[in-house]
C-alpha cells in the first residue's frame, strides 16, 4: 500500500543530507550538523510505520514482501559505492588500513557496521574515524536492524487486545528510551551513539506520529504554522549550537527529531510557510537524491583525511559538488531504472541480497588472508625501511608490554626488565605510555641489579582498583589481573623501588585512584619514580609520514603542531608526587632539554615516534640515550637506588 506523496517529506530529507554533508566537509558553523542522522530516522520510522500499519489493518501485510522491498530500495545504490570505495582502497590505503576496510565491508553488508565501529573506533568523534571510510554506515545498520524487530511488534499489537493502546505503549516506549538513552550517552558515550536501544526512540517518534496521524489527528492551519516555525528552529538550533563535545544522544537528540515530528505533522492536510518552502523545486529534487549523496559523500571525505588533506571552504565545496554529481548518476542509472525493471521476490532475494553478500564475503576474505596484498608494495624500499621502525616495544617483539586481548594471563604477568636472575625487587606498572620507557627501566635495572615485574597494557593506568574502576583499559580482564597482582606482590613486602608511567592526559579524572595507589605503594616500597608524559602532536605524524612513502598523491605538507595538553597533566602528576617523601616526578627537561620537544626523526629521516603520542622501538631507545646521557637523570637514579638498598 503507497502512500500518498508528500513532497515537504523529500524537502526535509534535503535538510537533514545537507546538515550532515556540510558538517562533515569542514563547515565549522554548522558543528552539530550530525542530528541530520537523527532527522533521517524520524522520516524513516514515519514512512515505514505508515506503511506497515495500513497494510497490517487491510490485511495485505507480508513480511517477506517487505523485506524484500527494502532490499531493492536500500542495497544497489548501496552496492555501486562500497564496491567504488573498497576498489579505490587498493590503491589508496596502506595493507593494514585495507584489512580494517574489508572487515568494515564484511560488517556492513550484513548490517552490523554499527556494533563494528562501536568495537573498533573508542567513539564516533575519535580522531581515527575520520579515515574510515564506511564509518557512515552504522545509520544504515543501525536503521535496518530496527526493522527486523519493528514490524513484528506492530504485527502482535494490532492482532491483540492491545491495538486501541498503541499509541500510549509507544509514548511510554518513547519516553523509557529516552531517558534510558541520556544515561548511556553520560555512562557509555561509544555504546549510546551506535545502539540500537540508545536510538529506537528516534524511529518510535516518527512510527508515534504515523500511528497518530492514522487516527484521523490533525492541527487546524493557524496552529500548523507555528508549530512547523518551531519545527525548523529545533532543528538548526541544535545544528548550530550542538557539537561532538555535547552528551549525545540522549535529551540532545530529541530535539532535533521533535523538529522532525512537527514539520511532518504540521504538513499533514495543512499548507504551511515551512511546507512550501521544502517544496520548492531544488529542495525535493536533493530529497529525492538524498540517499545516494549520504551514501557517496563519507567515502571521498574519509580518503581525503587519509591522504591528509585539510577540508577548508574550497576543499569543502568542491567534496559537495562531487558528492552532488555522484548522487545524481547513482539516482538516474541505478534507482530509477531498478523501479523500471520487473523481478520476482525470490530473483530480488537471490541476485541483490543473497549473491552480492557472498562476492563481499569473497573479496573481504581475499584481502584479510592476503594481508592487506602488501605485496603490492613490496618493491618500495623506503616504505619497507619506515614501516619496520613503527613498532612498539611489546610482548611479541620480547618485551612487556601488552597490547592484545589474552585468555591466558601468565606470561604477562610474569615478565619482568633488568637482570634475569633472582626475586623481583621492582615494579614497573602503566599504560601504553609506559610502553616507551620500557629501553630505560631495562638499562636501569641492569646497570644497578634491579628485576623489574612489569605490568604494561593498554589504558591501564596507574591503580590498585580492581573492581569500581571507571577505566579498566582496552583488556579489563588483563588490567584486573595486573593490578591483583600488583597488591599481591606489595603486600609481600618484597619491593624496594616502583616506576609509574602513563598518558596522564588521558587519565586527569582518575588521578584520585593513582593517588590511592601511592598511599599504598609509598609506605611499601623505599623509592617511587614517576617518568612524565612525553610530547604529544595533533596530527599522527609517523603514519602520515609511512602513507606518504607509498601513496603518491599522498599530501606532504604536514603542521607538525604540539598538542600542548601534556604540559598541564604532568604538572598535576608532580603535584601529586610533591605529597610524598619517596616520591620522585622525573622533569621532562631530563629527556628534552630547555626545547620541551622531543626530535619526530633520525638524522636519517626515520621516524622516533609510533603515532601522535607513542615512540616507536627507535624512539625508545633515543629516550633512553637521552636520560643515560643527561647528568640529571643519571645522578638522581644512582642516589636514588643507594638510598632504597
Amino acid at each position: 500500500m503507497s502512500l500518498k506523496y508528500r513532497s515537504d517529506i523529500d524537502g526535509l530529507r534535503a535538510i537533514a543530507v545537507l546538515l550532515v554533508i556540510f558538517y562533515h566537509a569542514g563547515f565549522k558553523a554548522i558543528s552539530g550538523g550530525f542530528v541530520g542522522v537523527d532527522v533521517f530516522f524520524v522520516i524513516s520510522g514515519f514512512l515505514i510505520t505508515s506503511i506497515i500499519s495500513k497494510d497490517i489493518q487491510r490485511n495485505e501485510f507480508k513480511l517477506f514482501n517487505f523485506y524484500i522491498k527494502r532490499i531493492k530500495r536500500i542495497l544497489p545504490s548501496f552496492y555501486v559505492v562500497i564496491f567504488t570505495t573498497l576498489f579505490l582502497g587498493f590503491f589508496l590505503l596502506l595493507p593494514n588500513d585495507f584489512i580494517a576496510l574489508a572487515k568494515s565491508f564484511i560488517a556492513s553488508s550484513i548490517f552490523l557496521a554499527n556494533m563494528f565501529f562501536w568495537k573498533v573506533t573508542g567513539g564516533y568523534f575519535n580522531s581515527n574515524t575520520g579515515e574510515m571510510p564506511l564509518l557512515h554506515i552504522w545509520s544504515l545498520s543501525l536503521e535496518e536492524q530496527f526493522y527486523f524487530i519493528w514490524p513484528f511488534v506492530l504485527l502482535f499489537i494490532f492482532k491483540s487486545k492491545w491495538n486501541k493502546s498503541i499509541i500510549p505503549l509507544t509514548v511510554i516506549a518513547v519516553i523509557s528510551i529516552f531517558i534510558f538513552s541520556e544515561w548511556a550517552a553520560v555512562h557509555k558515550p561509544n555504546a549510546a551513539y551506535y545502539f540500537l536501544p540508545s536510538r529506537a526512540g528516534e524511529l518510535l517518534i516518527g512510527a508515534l506520529l504515523a500511528i497518530t496521524l492514522a487516527s484521523g489527528f490533525r492541527l487546524n492551519p493557524y496552529l500548523a504554522n507555528y508549530i512547523s516555525v518551531f519545527g525548523g528552529i529545533l532543528i538548526l538550533g541544535s545544528a548550530f549550537s550542538l557539537s561532538k563535545s555535547s552528551v549525545f544522544p540522549g535529551v540532545n537528540s530529541l530535539w532535533p527529531c521533535l523538529g522532525a515530528a512537527f514539520i511532518i505533522l504540521s504538513g499533514s492536510g495543512n499548507t504551511t510557510h515551512v511546507s512550501k518552502v521544502l517544496s520548492s523545486k531544488f529542495l525535493v529534487f536533493i530529497g529525492l537524491i538524498s540517499y545516494p549523496m549520504y551514501l557517496w559523500h563519507w567515502p571521498i571525505i574519509a580518503y581525503l583525511n587519509y591522504l591528509n588533506y585539510e577540508l577548508d571552504f574550497v576543499l569543502g565545496g568542491g567534496v559537495i559538488l562531487l558528492t552532488t554529481v555522484l548522487a545524481i548518476l547513482t539516482w538516474h542509472f541505478v534507482e530509477k531504472r531498478l523501479r523500471i525493471v520487473q523481478l520476482t521476490d525470490a530473483s530480488v532475494f537471490i541476485r541483490i541480497f543473497v549473491v552480492p553478500s557472498l562476492i563481499i564475503f569473497c573479496i573481504s576474505m581475499l584481502i584479510i588472508v592476503n594481508d592487506g596484498f602488501d605485496s603490492r608494495l613490496k618493491g618500495n624500499a623506503k616504505y619497507l625501511k619506515v614501516k619496520q621502525t613503527l613498532e612498539m616495544p611489546t610482548i611479541s617483539k620480547g618485551w612487556c608490554y601488552q597490547t592484545d586481548t589474552v585468555l591466558n594471563h601468565k606470561e604477562s604477568l610474569d615478565c619482568s626488565l633488568g637482570i634475569e636472575e633472582g626475586v623481583s625487587n621492582a615494579l614497573f606498572i602503566g599504560d601504553s605510555h609506559a610502553g616507551h620507557y620500557q629501553h630505560l627501566v631495562n638499562q636501569i635495572g641492569n646497570e644497578n641489579g634491579l628485576k623489574t615485574a612489569t605490568f604494561i597494557t593498554s589504558n591501564c593506568f596507574p591503580s590498585l582498583y580492581t573492581l569500581h574502576s571507571k577505566n579498566l583499559g582496552g583488556n579489563p580482564e588483563l588490567c584486573k589481573a595486573f593490578r591483583t597482582e600488583v597488591r599481591s606482590i606489595v603486600d609481600r613486602g618484597a619491593i624496594q623501588f616502583v616506576f609509574l608511567a602513563a598518558r596522564w592526559d588521558a587519565n586527569t579524572e582518575w588521578l584520585h585512584e593513582t593517588k590511592e595507589a601511592l598511599d599504598i605503594l609509598s609506605k611499601r616500597a623505599n623509592k617511587i619514580i614517576i617518568f612524565p608524559q612525553i610530547p604529544s602532536y595533533i596530527n599522527n605524524v609517523p603514519q602520515e609520514y609511512l602513507r606518504s612513502t607509498a601513496i603518491s598523491g599522498f599530501n606532504k605538507s604536514n603542521v607538525n603542531e604540539i598538542d600542548k595538553s601534556y604540559v598541564l597533566a604532568n604538572l598535576k602528576v608532580k603535584d601529586i608526587a610533591e605529597e610524598y617523601e619517596n616520591v620522585s616526578f622525573l622533569d621532562l627537561n631530563i629527556f628534552t632539554g630547555k626545547r620541551q620537544e622531543l626530535p619526530l626523526f633520525t638524522n636519517e629521516g626515520i621516524p622516533l615516534y609510533f603515532d601522535s603520542n607513542h615512540l616507536n622501538m627507535v624512539g625508545s631507545q633515543m629516550l633512553t640515550k637521552k636520560f643515560m646521557d643527561s647528568s640529571d637523570g643519571n645522578l638522581l637514579i644512582k642516589a636514588v637506588i643507594k638510598e632504597s638498598k
